[in-house]
């Protein structure tokens, strides 16, 4: 079990979210344990500068942070007030996953590593299950085995709440979060009938596909969030348009 204080751990810390999140954390006063793979999927120079930013040692800039061995084999660095330890660690390791939870009683992870791309994917995928499914599977094991609970944030969020479908958070989150899924739903939504507009008949097709697509997501969405009888999730997800079909359609 998590004690008072305990740091929270942040999987893919020096990619742009993984950073983002541990700069927020800290800034809000948590501890913060962050892991990285530093894999070479884009330019490496970015993760080590996000990672020794978070370090406080940006002056190494582009350089590979200064990782030094602990007693269980895992290559750590720690900033200077000792709030954020960095490890360089790829949570498809299980027995690295392990250690890192024996070294650690975390409060909560937050599981950020992940392979993305589309095309990569399909160009290699069992490195995207690998890393995706097996390194997420570490994970969860580690944190049932030392009794972590996955969550945002333990102080804050009850996690009889998060099993609750009828639970509404509070406005100041509920506005920029809703506000955050229909932005992410009208950019894919709106982006199929303009594909398909242009290809087969013109712009004079755009303004009706276009009120179409939002009209159907629109209806398909109250479907699944409010439910009508068995049909509907009754879950705040947000419906749109899918690209799975459109290059046989055009």
């Amino acid at each position: 079990m998590s004690e008072p204080g305990s740091p929270i751990l942040v999987t893919g810390a020096a990619g742009f979210i993984g950073a983002k999140t541990v700069e927020s954390l800290l800034a809000e006063g948590h501890a913060v344990v962050g892991i990285d793979n530093l894999n070479d999927y884009y330019d490496v120079r970015l993760k080590n500068y996000r990672a020794n930013t978070l370090l406080g040692q940006a002056e190494i800039q582009t350089a590979p942070p200064n990782l030094a061995e602990t007693s269980t084999g895992l290559a750590k660095a720690e900033s200077a007030d000792g709030r954020f330890h960095f490890y360089h660690l790829d949570i498809e390791n299980q027995q690295s996953v392990d250690a890192l939870f024996e070294a650690h009683k975390f409060a909560s992870v937050l599981n950020l590593a992940a392979r993305a791309g589309v095309w990569h994917s399909m160009e290699n995928p069992y490195i995207y299950m690998s890393t995706n499914t097996v390194g997420t599977l570490n994970l969860l094991e580690a944190m049932q085995n030392k009794g972590v609970n996955k969550m945002s944030d333990q102080e804050t969020i009850d996690p009889a709440k998060l099993a609750d479908t009828e639970y509404t958070p509070p406005m100041a989150q509920a506005i920029p979060l809703g506000i955050q899924h229909v932005l992410a739903m009208f950019a894919g939504n709106v982006t199929v009938p303009l594909l398909i507009a242009l290809a087969v008949g013109g712009p004079q097709l755009i303004t009706p596909l276009v009120q179409i697509a939002l009209l159907a997501a629109g209806v398909a969405t109250l479907i699944q969030t409010i439910g009508i009888g068995p049909i509907g999730s009754r879950l705040p997800v947000v419906q749109g348009t899918s690209f799975a079909y459109l290059g046989i359609l055009i």
